[in-house]
C-alpha cells in the first residue's frame, strides 16, 4: 500500500485519465516510448479506471486476432468458432 505522500506525489506527476486513456489507445497502433510506458505505469497504480479500460482493449485486441482478419461474406455474423471463442474469452475474464 502506498503512503499518502507518494500517492500526492504520483497524483501531481502523472497525466490525467484523458491523456492515459488517449495514449492506451495510441498503444494498440504504434509502440509507446519508454517516458509514456512509465507514465501509464505511474497512472496505474492510483488508477483502477484507467488500468481496466487498458485489460479491456487489450482482451479485445486478442478476441479480433481469434476471430480472423478476414471478414466473412455476411459480416454482421460471426461463425459458430469465433462465437464460441468469443464466449469462451469472455468467460476467462469474468470477474468473480
Amino acid at each position: 500500500m502506498l503512503s499518502r505522500f507518494w500517492i500526492r506525489l504520483l497524483v501531481a506527476a502523472t497525466p490525467g485519465c484523458d491523456e492515459v486513456t488517449r495514449l492506451i489507445s495510441e498503444s494498440q497502433e504504434r509502440p509507446l516510448t519508454r517516458w509514456e510506458r512509465s507514465r501509464l505505469w505511474a497512472h496505474y497504480k492510483i488508477c483502477d479506471w484507467c488500468r481496466r479500460y487498458q485489460q479491456q482493449l487489450e482482451l479485445l485486441g486478442r478476441l479480433t486476432r481469434l476471430a480472423g482478419t478476414r471478414p466473412s461474406s455476411d459480416t454482421r455474423r460471426l461463425s459458430p468458432q469465433a462465437r464460441e471463442k468469443l464466449h469462451q474469452a469472455l468467460d476467462e475474464q469474468r470477474p468473480e
